[in-house]
C-alpha cells in the first residue's frame, strides 16, 4: 500500500489538505468524497485506478511525472496533482475544476512542487 504524503509550504502547512479543509466549511459533502477518493488512491492498485479513469497521468513531456486524481463533487470537479517516488505519492496541487481545460497555472504549480521535492533528495 502506498504511503500518502502531502507537499507542504515553507511553515509545514500542507497545501492538498488545507484546499480540502477550507472546502469542508461550505461544502463539507464535497470534502467527504474528495477524502473518500484519497483514500480509494492509497487502497487500490493505481492500475485500476489508471482503467477506472479515476486517475489519469498527465501528458506531455513536461508533465509526464504528474498523475492527476479526479474527483466528481455535486457542485465541481475537484482535481489533485500527485507525483510518485517509490511507494511514496506526493501530493502537490489542488484545484476546483472549472471549465474543460485544465489551467497552466495549475499544471505549472504541481510540476513545480515536483521539481522542489527532487531537488530535496
Amino acid at each position: 500500500m502506498p504511503e500518502i504524503k502531502p507537499y507542504t509550504s515553507t511553515s509545514g502547512r500542507p497545501y492538498v489538505y488545507d484546499d480540502i479543509e477550507k472546502i469542508a466549511k461550505t461544502d463539507p459533502e464535497s470534502a467527504v468524497a474528495i477524502t473518500d477518493d484519497l483514500d480509494m488512491l492509497q487502497r487500490d492498485p493505481l492500475a485500476k485506478l489508471l482503467t477506472a479513469k479515476v486517475v489519469k497521468q498527465l501528458k506531455g513531456k513536461r508533465y509526464k511525472a504528474l498523475y492527476e486524481l479526479i474527483s466528481e463533487c455535486k457542485n465541481f470537479g475537484y482535481r489533485i496533482f500527485f507525483s510518485i517516488a517509490g511507494s511514496t505519492y506526493w501530493l502537490l496541487h489542488s484545484f476546483k475544476k472549472k471549465g474543460n481545460r485544465t489551467p497552466t497555472k495549475e499544471l505549472e504549480t504541481a510540476k513545480n512542487r515536483s521539481d522542489d521535492l527532487k531537488n530535496q533528495k
